[in-house]
C-alpha cells in the first residue's frame, strides 16, 4: 500500500493578477503565493479570457495597462462572469480621478502602488467567493 500524501488535499483560493509589468506580476504572486493560488495575466484580453474558464475569489487588475482596454474593463468583465469575486484595482494613477470618471462601482478595493504584503493580504482575507471557486 503506497503511503497517503497530504500535499494532494492542498487547496488554496485563485486569484487573478493582471499587469503588464511582469515584474510587478512576479513580486505579487511572491507575495501572496503561499495563502493563494495566483493565476497571472499581463493583457486585458488574456485576463477575460481566464475569467471565462476558471474561478477566482478575487481579481487584483492594474489600472494603466497597454492597448484600449484599462484595468476598469477586467473588473467589469470579472463583475460579469464572477460577481461574487473581490475586484481590487492596484494603481499608480491618481485615485481620486479614478473615482471622478464615475466608474468607482466596479472597485471594491483600492490599492495604490507599490501595496505592501499586508495590504495585499488584508484585502484577499475577506473574500465572499462560493465555496466551489476556493479551489
Amino acid at each position: 500500500m503506497m503511503p497517503f500524501d497530504v500535499r494532494v488535499l492542498e487547496c488554496k483560493p485563485r486569484v487573478l493578477v493582471v499587469d503588464d509589468d511582469l515584474a510587478i506580476l512576479r513580486a505579487l504572486a511572491r507575495m501572496i503565493g503561499r495563502e493563494f493560488e495566483v493565476h497571472a495575466a499581463s493583457t486585458t484580453a488574456e485576463a477575460a479570457s481566464m475569467l471565462a474558464t476558471t474561478g477566482f475569489v478575487a481579481v487584483i487588475s492594474d489600472y494603466d495597462m497597454p492597448g484600449d482596454r484599462d484595468g476598469l474593463y477586467v473588473l467589469a468583465r470579472a463583475r460579469e462572469l464572477q460577481p461574487s469575486a473581490r475586484r481590487v484595482l492596484h494603481t499608480g494613477s491618481d485615485p481620486h480621478g479614478i473615482r471622478l470618471r464615475g466608474e468607482s462601482w466596479l472597485v471594491e478595493h483600492l490599492l495604490s502602488k507599490p501595496a505592501s504584503k499586508d495590504e495585499l493580504l488584508a484585502t484577499l482575507s475577506s473574500h465572499r467567493g462560493p465555496p466551489e471557486s476556493l479551489c
